[in-house]
């Protein structure tokens, strides 16, 4: 499954059954302060907030719970403008 955000950055953003991703957060890599910022603001589960800080990276931890991905995981297919995941 894969969903994709439009906008300023375009990502594909591949993610298991479990909705989390299967690749690395580019903002993790990037910008590691304005990511940890931006998913401590965001309501964020504290254990995988804890781990992601911990293990330094997004894969298997980080949600995406837009609702392009939650047509995605019902097997629907299209695309949507999301401003965060």
């Amino acid at each position: 499954m894969a969903g994709r955000w439009v906008g300023e950055n375009r990502a594909n953003l591949p993610f298991g059954s479990d909705s989390t991703l299967r690749s690395e957060n580019r903002r993790l890599v990037e910008e590691p302060k304005s990511y940890f910022e931006s998913i401590s603001k965001s309501g964020a589960d504290n254990a995988a907030l804890k781990d992601i800080i911990n293990k330094q990276t997004s894969i298997g931890l980080q949600p995406v719970l837009t609702s392009s991905a939650q047509l995605a995981r019902q097997g629907k297919s299209g695309i949507e403008v999301v401003t965060d995941y």
